[in-house]
């Protein structure tokens, strides 16, 4: 009977025996695809008039087990990468943000030159209500002075 090492035993001598390919592994998916490379192999061995007995259906739920688990993976892996179509989304966006950014900014220089403008503007006008002012306070005074 071939045995399998339970989830608690972590030696790497363990793995090597029970992944004889342990090398080629890389990742969590090569190990995956390790995984299925030697139950496969090992389900090819049974005979297959020996469906039901208690190691077949042993092999059966364990499987299952797996399959389960691994397909909880993948959908885990497929949640943390966007798709095509969202990822286009997001660079439209974005292309969307840097326009109106690029906007904005065109929009507070043009503000800054008008403001600039009309500060200027009434500099001026300030300027010609106190040379008024002189000029009118002169004649004023002059006008007295001629009394």
């Amino acid at each position: 009977m071939i045995e399998f090492p339970d989830s608690s035993t972590s030696s790497k001598s363990t793995f090597k025996h029970f992944y004889p390919y342990h090398h080629l592994v890389s990742s969590g998916s090569d190990l995956i695809h390790a995984q299925f490379r030697v139950l496969a192999g090992l389900m090819a061995s049974f005979p297959s008039n020996d469906l039901n007995s208690p190691v077949s259906l042993l092999w059966a739920h364990q499987l299952r087990k797996e399959h389960a688990t691994i397909v909880a993976q993948l959908e885990e892996i497929k949640g943390l990468h966007p798709s095509a179509s969202e990822l286009k989304k997001l660079v439209t966006r974005t292309e969307k943000t840097e326009v109106a950014t690029n906007n904005i900014r065109k929009d507070f220089t043009d503000l800054r030159t008008a403001h600039q403008k009309s500060v200027k503007s009434i500099s001026g006008i300030e300027e010609n209500v106190r040379t008024l002012q002189r000029v009118h306070t002169g004649d004023v005074a002059g006008s007295h002075d001629c009394d």
